[in-house]
């Protein structure tokens, strides 16, 4: 459906910006769409099996990969790459 495509791209977004940057859960929910971070929380959940903070843990400097400062313009291009259908 549409509606599984969209969120899929949406958790895309997310797994992409919780490797690669260090924003708040909430504000890469609302990046990628979801108003709610609660919602977001059990869709990402749905969608990869796990939470979005263990996600980040485990893509994190303890498994050799070092987190990544991107700057906003730079967070604004991934969004608009992941939105474009």
């Amino acid at each position: 459906t549409i509606t599984a495509y969209v969120n899929e791209r949406r958790i895309e977004l997310a797994q992409e910006l919780l490797k690669t940057t260090n924003l708040q859960i909430q504000t890469i929910a609302q990046l990628c769409g979801i108003l709610d971070v609660n919602y977001f929380t059990k869709l990402f959940r749905k969608y990869t099996g796990m939470a979005p903070s263990s996600f980040r843990n485990s893509n994190s400097m303890s498994n050799g990969v070092s987190l990544v400062m991107i700057s906003f313009s730079q967070t604004q291009s991934m969004v608009r790459k992941y939105v474009q259908l």
